[in-house]
């Protein structure tokens, strides 16, 4: 410790023994007084402002009786500089207060900065030794939990004058090569431009959460999109010379097949160049007319594609990183790939759920694509055969979630799954997004109210915005839903016209604009499916649903109807393309 830091600490504890002192005093006698500083190692993350130095660290502070149910004793409060893991450690020294001290609740305050999660695992918060967390960012958005990495080391590997360049850099030493879902997206963070189409959204995001909010998007390196002449569920044939017996690493080459309402990656098993066909690694493709899917699909993360400015290629075979930029002066600074595909997992049992956990004005950023679907080739409808998300809640009980943001994901932001009771996400943003916004798949009594959901579908075109199934007692409100490629909010998830698995769910005053985009078909505004009882859906405004061929409504009611109510809404739609 240094002597600052030391002079600082003396200051703190004795302030502590003053209070201690003063309140033996005033009442006699101290019920549960726990005060404790934990200093965790701090981290520099590329770009981002220094933490804190020791001596500034925040002391312990008496929370409101209102944020922790309790108004007699104070609540410890760790405070936690960025750096990788320290959360981990946080959420360890929590639990051994609820053991040694008997701690009912704990405060974790976040400091500006990146929380790096290091290696593949995500931050797991499980355990019937857990006490009360509150999990506490400052400013909206100035704490990131993030499963980014720099990239570092760019050097001009061609210099293609007025067309561009190609620069290289070396694979980072976390990033898994062998792990496709790990090579499919990147970001550049460099540039100031905001492009995901909100603009400064007016509740201040700091220094991380700003350089956060910047970056962009990157495109793996793809041809045009390309029509099939005739298709099978394991092969298709294509036209003239669109498809290469000869791609540069083949077994990692896939082609993006557009179904109706969904689209599916698929690995190319091999080529026969006398006939023009592909064959498929899965065979379960789901060929469709020219009102559906179109015969349309492309070409993905082939090197020979390496074509446009802000494309990208991860090498596997040589270690590097290639990065097509608008001129050699167009040098990358600051380039994110995402390591993890789960930033934050809150798993219990069957018979101990995790229970009372807050994050609060906290964002997560950048998490990587579920390897396994890629292999095999998931494209079930909403894109439910996913199993990750950013956030994944599993046996969890009282879990909430308020003014946090979640950004640049592999697939969805947040997962309801099994087992889940009275979880909330509120007044929050979800915006680029590999998949779509949330999934609530499980449980009862959520509440999904206040939130925007912008931007989605880039690896996995058929995400929805909210996307629901076997579920009771939900409320989906005042949500904002917009620009993703299939239906904005989903409720139900039963075929035919038996009793359902979903009841008692209010979908009321959302706007849901801007989707389909003209890249899927059959989809809408609010789609229902199954019989769903006691279900009110009231008062939405529904504008510019843009579908590739047939099915684009507003309100899309599937086999099995009917809903318990249905009623004042609007509706503007431009309809199929």
């Amino acid at each position: 410790m240094t002597a600052t830091a030391a002079t600082a600490a003396t200051t703190v504890a004795t302030t502590v023994a003053t209070t201690v002192a003063t309140k033996m005093g005033n009442k006699g006698k101290v019920t549960s007084l726990l005060v404790f500083i934990l200093l965790l190692k701090p981290a520099v993350a590329a770009g981002i402002p220094r933490s804190h130095g020791p001596g500034q660290w925040p002391g312990p502070t008496r929370a409101r009786s209102s944020e922790v149910g309790e108004s007699d004793s104070l609540v410890p409060v760790v405070s936690v500089p960025p750096g990788p893991d320290n959360l981990v450690h946080a959420i360890a020294y929590a639990k051994t207060l609820k053991k040694n001290e008997n701690v009912s609740t704990v405060r974790i305050q976040l400091q500006p900065g990146l929380h790096t999660i290091e290696g593949h695992k995500p931050v797991q918060i499980q355990g019937p030794d857990l006490p009360t967390l509150v999990i506490e960012g400052g400013s909206v958005g100035s704490a990131v939990i993030s499963g980014g990495v720099v990239v570092q080391g760019w050097e001009v590997r061609e210099d293609m004058g007025a067309e561009g360049a190609i620069f290289e850099a070396p694979i980072p030493p976390q990033l898994n090569a062998s792990d496709i879902g790990q090579r499919l997206q990147m970001w550049r963070m460099d540039d100031e431009d905001d492009s995901h189409g909100g603009g400064d959204d007016g509740i201040g995001i700091g220094a991380a959460g700003d350089a956060i909010h910047r970056a962009r998007r990157l495109t793996l390196a793809r041809s045009p999109v390309l029509h099939y002449t005739e298709a099978t569920s394991s092969a298709i044939v294509f036209e003239g010379q669109d498809v290469s017996d000869n791609y540069y690493d083949m077994a990692n080459v896939f082609l993006v097949l557009y179904e109706r309402w969904t689209s599916m990656m698929n690995l190319i098993t091999s080529v026969d160049w006398w006939s023009s066909t592909v064959f498929l690694s899965v065979p379960t493709f789901s060929t469709s007319d020219w009102d559906g899917g179109g015969s349309r699909y492309y070409v993905q993360n082939a090197l020979e594609h390496l074509d446009e400015p802000d494309e990208f290629y991860i090498d596997a075979l040589l270690g590097k990183i290639l990065l097509f930029t608008k001129s050699v002066k167009d040098i990358p600074k600051r380039v994110v790939v995402a390591i993890p595909n789960q930033l934050i997992t809150i798993e219990g049992n069957p018979t101990q759920p995790v229970r009372n956990v807050s994050f609060v004005n906290v964002s997560f950023a950048f998490t990587s694509v579920e390897r396994e679907c890629v292999i095999s080739g998931c494209h079930g409808q909403g894109a439910a055969d996913l199993t990750t998300a950013m956030v994944h809640l599993m046996y969890a009980t009282d879990v909430h979630f308020h003014r946090c943001t979640f950004a640049h994901t592999g697939q969805y932001a947040v997962y309801l799954n099994t087992g889940t009771v009275n979880c909330s996400v509120t007044h929050s943003r979800m915006y680029d997004l590999g998949g779509g916004g949330l999934v609530v798949a499980g449980g009862m009594g959520h509440n999904i109210s206040d939130n925007q959901i912008t931007d989605g579908g880039w690896v996995w075109q058929m995400g929805m915005g909210v996307l629901t199934r076997s579920v009771n007692e939900l409320t989906v409100t005042h949500n904002e839903v917009s620009f993703l490629r299939q239906t904005g909010i989903s409720i139900g998830w039963t075929w035919g016209y038996g009793p359902g698995d979903s009841a008692n769910i209010e979908v009321a005053y959302n706007h849901v604009h801007d989707i389909g985009l003209g890249f899927l078909s059959d989809m809408g505004c609010i789609y229902t499916l199954g019989h769903l009882p006691n279900t009110r859906i009231h008062h939405n405004l529904c504008q510019d649903v843009q579908s590739f061929g047939y099915g684009g409504w507003g309100y899309y009611l599937d086999e099995g109807g009917p809903v318990g109510r249905l009623s004042g809404s609007a509706y503007r739609l431009y309809g199929s393309k």
